[in-house]
């Protein structure tokens, strides 16, 4: 009952820390776009990153993710 919610939010932030990670280490050139010529990988860093805040957000945020696991994997009240 609670495996959904716990893997959603599992995955989202961990698929964000690590684009966010990898921007990171990119430097300057992690800002740079899909049709720049200097991106790395042809943009797709700053590309998944950008999707990657988006999948905290999408199919329910973190927020309430972890909201319905204190509540009904944890018993605590609402």
């Amino acid at each position: 009952m609670i495996d959904a919610p716990a893997g959603k939010l599992w995955f989202s932030e961990l698929n964000l820390r690590l684009n966010e990670f990898a921007v990171d280490l990119l430097g300057a050139r992690g800002i740079l776009t899909e049709g720049d010529t200097d991106a790395v990988d042809g943009g797709r860093w700053q590309d998944a990153y950008l999707y990657a805040r988006a999948y905290t957000i999408a199919g329910g945020s973190s927020e309430i993710m972890r909201n319905l696991i204190a509540e009904r994997a944890l018993g605590l009240p609402r």
